[in-house]
């Protein structure tokens, strides 16, 4: 993909990120055979508590892949936002949150299924007031700017995002977006939201139920062009098993997935791809080669009963033994 390569081109001097976005603290519930009707109480085999948020994930996880990264994001004033600053600490994540007051650490419970399916509850907490601007954000250091959580974000929602994104393309440093999981709306209303933001991003990151739900298509390749044309580089469908997808003006790539023998922790396992995918696009590599090792490094998360931000020699270890 000839746009792929022009991104990495403008990018490779500079192997630096910075993410705005989400930060999440997850509860992660062990996988259950299915989920019963209401007042039935299900017993689990494990719980975990995490980093979580779409852009926390990922900035994790371009980190572990090997990536200089920064973060900003909003957390609460108390144990659980200590906790996630703690993480980033340990992780080599430079940690540029801030304290809202009032309002606790977003928090998300993730109940999986044996099929690798959850479910997903969210108290936005912090996030919903968090807010930058272009100034506040170190655009000289920054190579590769990416964005996430965009549905809980309500101070960032509309300009604040567009702003951003409009300042990184006049100073052409590429862009990508994982708006996260819509809230349910009907069908197609939610692109509207994103119509500003759309024409500055060199890259979108969405998942098969997230493309529908923002588009109204139920083609995911229509949904992509629908996208395209409003002005988005390439965007990148996360298909679950089937694999992923990268589709821009200049065509489309299929690639397979990695087999996961036992599924114990979806959630994140798009974040852990996003975070690599730049990173290894930011080493140089194609397009192809970077959904590559995102897709390893995922299904090295989804295999991991404990939070897992795979490094970059364990990516590699886990594509050279194959699907």
């Amino acid at each position: 993909m000839n746009y792929t390569r022009d991104l990495i081109i403008r990018s490779m001097v500079r192997k630096r990120i910075t993410a705005v976005g989400d930060m999440v603290c997850d509860i992660l519930c062990s996988p259950v055979s299915h989920l019963d009707d209401a007042d039935v109480q299900l017993e689990l085999d494990g719980l975990n508590i995490s980093p979580g948020g779409n852009t926390l994930n990922f900035a994790l996880a371009a980190s572990a892949f090997g990536a200089d990264v920064i973060f900003h994001g909003g957390r609460g004033e108390d144990p659980l936002g200590t906790f996630l600053a703690r993480w980033m600490e340990r992780s080599g994540v430079g940690d540029h949150s801030r304290k809202i007051g009032g309002l606790h650490t977003a928090t998300t419970i993730s109940i999986p299924t044996l099929s690798g399916e959850r479910r997903l509850l969210t108290y936005p907490g912090a996030n919903s007031r968090f807010e930058i601007t272009p100034d506040q954000i170190d655009l000289d250091w920054t190579a590769h700017l990416h964005m996430g959580g965009f549905w809980f974000m309500k101070g960032l929602a509309g300009a604040p995002t567009s702003d951003i994104l409009k300042e990184c393309r006049r100073r052409d440093i590429q862009t990508s977006m994982d708006p996260a999981s819509p809230p349910f709306e009907g069908r197609g209303k939610m692109v509207e939201r994103l119509t500003d933001a759309l024409p500055y991003l060199d890259i979108l990151f969405v998942n098969e139920y997230e493309i529908a739900r923002i588009t109204g298509k139920r083609d995911i390749f229509k949904g992509a062009s629908m996208l395209i044309d409003r002005g988005v580089g390439t965007v990148v469908v996360h298909r679950g098993e089937t694999g992923s997808s990268l589709i821009s003006g200049d065509g489309r790539i299929d690639l397979g997935s990695y087999m996961v023998l036992v599924p114990r922790n979806p959630t994140g396992c798009g974040d852990v791809f996003n975070g690599c995918f730049v990173a290894a696009l930011l080493e140089g590599r194609s397009g192809e080669e970077a959904a590559e090792f995102g897709m390893a490094a995922a299904a090295l998360h989804m295999a991991s009963a404990e939070p897992l931000y795979p490094t970059r020699s364990m990516v590699m270890e886990r594509v050279k033994r194959g699907k």
